[in-house]
């Protein structure tokens, strides 16, 4: 049990004022609370002194003073009167009920300090940005008058200039009409364009963009002139060399390239087999889980007929990865049923059995996920969280869970629980690219690719509340770092608020 402080007071109508003995020890280390009815010093691991006032004293106009052989803590008292002993006495049990109502009060007055100075800080963040729009405006205003002042200046001079070259013509005796030049003879020019497939005025689309449209549509491009031009060449001809070409590209990290050289290749020849599923993969690598699944479904159908059970498998393999990209239950159900079919044709295998069992516990969690945000919405916040917690523990990287999770503990003010799982999203997001393999579907379903709606949206949602939730929680400073990125990132809008 820690020793107490000695000390003695003094009082007047107005004050009273406490005198603690702090002779040999830290003064550093010594921590001052003061509440309305109770002033608390304290020493980690050394002394404990509790001051039960008789009476209400007022804590923000409290004087400490420390010359480091005493303290001195002088303290306005709520009425004005002399107190006939300095100290309250009472039962235990009742003492403490006194003392936990008192330091409740403290926290709440302390806390609506820090609510209010965050909201001068937000007014003043305002105040000081329209006036810097004011100024901007201003000085815009000035650097117009100054354009519109030189070129009047520049249209004077030229205007002057002019009269001063007629008054010269006029007057010159030197100038003869005898001679007059040749007309040119008229000559036509033709010019020659490449080939467009985007007629658009000056050429305005980029390359990549018409890439990744071409790319994405070719199999419906079929009756367009563009890739229906005459010529001999092996490249529109053969569709075996189309296929080759394709897979150089493939090779080199040109899918969209061989994504067309496959198209014109299905156009030429549509049974060769190899050509779907080459473009399915080159689907999933510019992540296009759509277009992947059209054409597995179509190497599947035509597969049906062959022994050729290796690539069956593997197509199955590829529209698993395709369903689980897309994210969502009904698409995770959808993928399962996808992979009992494969675990059908190969028969037992360890490794197969493993990835099913991992795609069922993605499914469970989404349909814990799905009753929690049920619960969520009907403001039933403790069975939301455990429906998140579930949904959690099945699947560890589903961000969606987190991020509701922290939603409903910012509602609830578990600030720094709030704050824990908003920075778990942003760090997993941070780490990792969310893209598409041919085998990965488990962890990257629920990581959305860089620079994807989903993501920013993740993005958005828990800078906000992690934002709020620093704030409500005092860590200014750590709030107004996150506070500048969010604004970088989204501009000045009206974050999330408790």
């Amino acid at each position: 049990m820690p020793a107490e402080f000695q000390w003695k007071h003094e009082q007047t109508q107005d004050h009273i004022t406490f005198l603690v003995n702090i002779r040999g020890k830290s003064s550093k280390t010594i921590d001052v609370f003061v509440a309305d009815l109770l002033v608390k010093i304290s020493q980690p691991h050394g002394f404990l002194l509790i001051l039960d006032t008789l009476e209400a004293i007022v804590p923000t106009e409290t004087r400490i003073e420390n010359d480091g052989n005493a303290l001195k803590i002088r303290a306005k008292k709520a009425v004005s009167k002399h107190w006939d002993t300095i100290l309250f006495e009472a039962k235990k049990e009742e003492i403490k009920i006194r003392r936990q109502q008192s330091i409740l009060r403290r926290e709440r007055e302390i806390s609506q300090l820090h609510e209010d100075a965050r909201s001068r800080r937000v007014e003043e963040e305002r105040t000081t940005l329209k006036h810097q729009i004011g100024i901007e405006k201003r000085e815009q205003a000035r650097i117009e008058e100054l354009k519109r002042v030189e070129k009047e200046h520049a249209e004077n001079k030229v205007y002057q200039q002019l009269a001063e070259i007629g008054q010269g013509q006029n007057q010159s005796t030197n100038l003869s009409n005898d001679y007059l030049p040749p007309v040119r003879q008229m000559a036509v020019i033709n010019f020659q364009h490449s080939p467009r497939f985007f007629k658009t005025p000056a050429r305005e689309s980029t390359v990549l963009q018409e890439r990744v449209f071409i790319a994405k549509n070719r199999p419906f491009l079929k009756a367009n002139k563009y890739f229906n031009t005459d010529s001999s060449t092996i490249s529109d001809s053969d569709p075996t060399w189309l296929k080759a070409r394709g897979d150089e590209f493939f090779k080199n990290g040109d899918y969209l390239a061989a994504i067309n050289a496959y198209s014109e290749c299905i156009e030429k020849d549509d049974s060769i087999i190899k050509a779907f599923m080459n473009r399915s993969l080159c689907f999933i690598m510019i992540e296009e889980p759509d277009l992947c699944i059209v054409d597995c479904d179509k190497v599947l159908e035509r597969l049906k007929a062959t022994v050729d059970q290796s690539s069956f498998t593997k197509v199955l393999k590829r529209k698993v990865s395709a369903l689980c990209y897309k994210g969502g239950l009904e698409n995770l159900q959808k993928a399962l049923g996808v992979m009992q079919k494969v675990l059908d044709e190969l028969g037992p295998d360890a490794t197969l059995t493993k990835e099913i069992a991992g795609l069922e516990a993605s499914i469970e969690a989404r349909i814990m996920k799905r009753k929690g945000d049920e619960a969520f919405s009907n403001r039933d916040f403790n069975t939301s969280l455990t429906n998140y917690g579930k949904a959690i523990e099945k699947e560890s990287n589903l961000l969606e869970a987190f991020t509701n999770r922290s939603a409903v503990f910012l509602i609830m003010g578990d600030f720094h629980k709030c704050i824990k799982d908003c920075t778990h999203v942003l760090e997993t997001l941070r780490n990792n690219e969310g893209r598409l393999s041919d085998s990965n579907f488990s962890l990257l379903s629920n990581i959305p690719s860089r620079g994807s709606e989903s993501r920013l949206a993740l993005v958005k949602a828990c800078l906000g509340r992690s934002i709020v939730a620093k704030e409500c929680a005092n860590l200014f400073e750590e709030s107004s770092k996150e506070k500048e990125l969010y604004v970088e990132l989204f501009g000045l809008e009206e974050k999330e608020s408790s």
